[in-house]
């Protein structure tokens, strides 16, 4: 008997079904059992810090009000967005930003992935300081990077006006020096 390419890839995908399955899968990987993958502790330990994430549609759809929230006040009071970031805190929001453009009546996203000074001159050049609000995002917490971008962008909207840091918020992760 011949099987074609896709009654093969069938067979196997079922296959692949019937053993996670059998191992209780799903279950296991929303409890964050390492174990699913590695036994010994020295992996499971790196595997269950990088567990997080399988709750970020619970925890989003909880948070969903607040979230909406402030997004309806940047949209009120900024006309545009500075994401300061580097590689992999940047990579996301200028796919979001590349895909999707620009909304109507929302602020325009400008996503500084770089130290390059005319990069960041262009775009002091394309923003009111004033109305803009600067997203530091470092998973870290002290990338040099958007540590550099925060120090020049403060200061120069420190000149200009008394409470800058109502104009900047962080994206890090728990326990960081910036968070």
């Amino acid at each position: 008997m011949q099987i074609n390419l896709n009654q093969q890839s069938q067979i196997l995908v079922e296959e692949g079904i019937k053993k996670l399955k059998a191992i209780n899968f799903k279950d296991r990987f929303y409890k964050h059992d390492a174990t699913l993958w590695k036994k010994e502790e020295a992996h499971t330990s790196i595997i269950n810090n990088s567990l997080g994430w399988t709750n970020v549609y619970d925890w989003t759809l909880a948070k969903l009000p607040e979230i909406k929230n402030f997004a309806e006040e940047v949209k009120n009071k900024f006309t545009d967005v500075v994401l300061m970031g580097m590689g992999g805190s940047s990579l996301a929001p200028e796919v979001l930003r590349v895909v999707f453009g620009k909304k109507e009546g929302y602020p325009t996203l400008h996503v500084l992935d770089t130290t390059n000074p005319t990069k960041v001159l262009e775009v002091q050049k394309e923003i009111n300081l004033e109305k803009t609000l600067f997203i530091f995002a470092s998973k870290s917490g002290g990338t040099v990077e958007p540590s550099s971008q925060f120090a020049y962008f403060y200061g120069l909207l420190s000149a200009k006006k008394q409470n800058a840091g109502d104009n900047f918020i962080a994206i890090t992760d728990p326990d960081t020096g910036l968070e």
